[in-house]
């Protein structure tokens, strides 16, 4: 029994091993979909000014569906758009947006950290604090120590 575990674990490994594996880049910079490049930093560039100025990030309960609702555009449109961007996907691009919006509040407002964390769509303390953390490399209060002491030597 063990002889024959051994054999079809070496037989399994080896054609594992052999096998061809071809890499795939992520983002494209051909056409997809049969649109031009332009055609898409047209529309991510509209996708970014509607977020700075309707600020549906703030919205907690946002999603893909909804926001591709809120711009009149299909999902799968705006699937497209996020996957060809800078952005990895759809919550990587909310929330970057919600932590830029409170890292400008937290210099110019004493508002408690938290408070402002839910205003811009955050329903989750420990969600809020480790994406600010992966997204700036300092917590929330020291971000505001450090970057408040800086803007009032100006």
């Amino acid at each position: 029994m063990l002889k024959r575990i051994f054999k079809f674990s070496f037989i399994f490994n080896s054609n594992v091993l052999s096998q061809n594996y071809v890499s795939i880049p992520k983002k494209s910079i051909l056409k997809q979909d049969n649109k031009p490049i332009k055609q898409f930093k047209d529309e991510l560039n509209e996708l970014k000014r509607a977020l700075e100025t309707s600020k549906y990030y703030q919205d907690e309960n946002l999603s893909l569906v909804k926001l591709s609702s809120y711009l009149n555009i299909k999902s799968i449109e705006l699937t497209d758009i996020i996957k060809y961007s800078e952005f990895e996907n759809f919550y990587d691009l909310i929330n970057t947006y919600r932590i830029e919006s409170i890292k400008k509040e937290l210099i110019s407002s004493t508002e408690q950290i938290m408070i402002i964390a839910y205003d811009n769509g955050f329903n989750s303390k420990s969600a809020f604090n480790r994406i600010f953390k992966d997204k700036t490399g300092q917590t929330p209060s020291t971000y505001r120590k450090l970057n408040k002491n800086t803007s009032q030597q100006y």
